[in-house]
């Protein structure tokens, strides 16, 4: 999903209502989300984060950035 799918997604809701994510798949417990929480984060292919002390290791066509909720 994009953010701008999300965007259209979330303005049609009542825009007072608290945001929760899921702690798993199974959707098993949920949580809020913290101030600060939501960034922009680097990946590999195999959709593992990539910390940015080890952007050197990799050349910035092998990382895509995803938005991260949580």
């Amino acid at each position: 999903m994009t953010v701008k799918k999300l965007q259209e997604l979330l303005g049609k809701l009542p825009q007072n209502l608290e945001v929760l994510v899921a702690s798993d798949d199974e959707g098993n417990s949920f949580r809020t989300i913290p101030d600060n929480w939501v960034s922009v984060e680097k990946f590999d292919e195999n959709l593992d984060i990539i910390h940015e002390d080890d952007y050197s290791e990799y050349s910035l066509d092998e990382l895509s950035d995803f938005v991260v909720v949580g």
